[in-house]
């Protein structure tokens, strides 16, 4: 069953990683970069486009009142136009014929364990738990050979995000991708400075720097850190 027409505008940076995505990605971007834009995306095609039996998409939040509220939306947006697809707003649930895509919560891992999956997406996982990506998710795509999408920004050199954006450097199935506020040019220099003004710089470094550094608040270290790192030391 071939892919409909999609209609959605990819900024250049988000095609610049699309075009470039393996079998598994890690993205860390700044705010308003279109993250989870480019995730579903990349999943509705992962799914719609794959000749596979009967395969399953999974797209995992925090909790999931941000899946309802970030990603369900833009899924049927995207999908509206196609035949036959049916909604299942209480489950947050899109099915096409015999393809189907799952939202859920990072709340409780456990809660997916037994799920086969061709193709999962783990926006923010620097907030759920390790188990989530270690003990579920790897496994359920290892027999579909399935692949994945970690987006988000970072919070600490710890957790799924941090070891998959270092694991990524030296793994041939991995590519990784950062995105900096200031480097992009997609938040004006102007509102970029607005928020500088009234955030602390930790939050401002994490939030639009993509920084693992800051994510201390307040703390001397993650200064330090930040500091070492604007100066091209790290």
């Amino acid at each position: 069953m071939a892919v409909k027409t999609i209609r959605a505008r990819l900024r250049p940076q988000q095609l610049e990683a699309y075009q470039q995505f393996k079998r598994f990605n890690v993205m860390l971007a700044h705010r308003r970069f279109g993250k989870t834009y480019l995730g579903i995306l990349w999943l509705i095609k992962e799914i719609w486009d794959e000749e596979r039996n009967n395969p399953r998409g999974y797209y995992y939040a925090p909790n999931y009142a941000q899946a309802k509220k970030v990603a369900w939306q833009y899924i049927k947006n995207f999908t509206q136009a196609f035949d036959g697809i049916t909604y299942n707003e209480s489950e947050l649930r899109v099915n096409w014929g015999d393809r189907q895509i799952q939202l859920g919560s990072a709340e409780n891992p456990d809660s997916s364990r037994g799920i086969y999956c061709d193709a999962c997406i783990l926006d923010e996982p620097a907030q759920m738990s390790p188990k989530l990506w270690s003990e579920v998710l790897r496994p359920a795509l290892s027999d579909r050979e399935g692949h994945a999408l970690m987006i988000g920004t970072p919070q600490g050199r710890h957790g799924t995000f941090f070891e998959a954006w270092e694991n990524a450097a030296d793994d041939p199935l991995w590519a990784r991708f950062m995105f900096k506020a200031s480097e992009t040019g997609i938040v004006s220099d102007d509102e970029l400075q607005a928020n500088r003004r009234e955030m602390t710089r930790s939050q401002y470094l994490q939030e639009f720097e993509c920084s693992f550094d800051a994510a201390i608040r307040g703390a001397y270290w993650g200064e330090a850190m930040s500091a070492l790192e604007d100066s091209n030391c790290l």
